[in-house]
């Protein structure tokens, strides 16, 4: 159980989702600037379906991280209020 409680992507706090978010958007943006040669290209040429596949799985990693965060905030907020 002392795992699962420092686990950040299944209970993550306020500063995991900022340091998560901020990871992603700079790896997304550094990605898509690759593939387009500093959008010299048009981003959906074929060729870079390795890196489609990276985005989209870090996209989903980062959307269940928002999912816990919220579902823990709502579940501890409701035990919170029962007492």
């Amino acid at each position: 159980m002392k795992n699962q409680q420092n686990n950040p992507m299944l209970n993550p706090s306020k500063k995991h989702l900022i340091i998560s978010t901020l990871t992603w958007l700079c790896g997304v943006t550094l990605l898509v600037l690759a593939m387009t040669d500093f959008f010299r290209d048009p981003p959906f040429k074929g060729d870079h379906l390795m890196l489609y596949l990276l985005i989209a799985g870090a996209t989903v990693a980062v959307s269940l991280q928002y999912i816990s965060f919220f579902r823990n905030r709502d579940s501890t907020s409701d035990s919170e209020s029962k007492k």
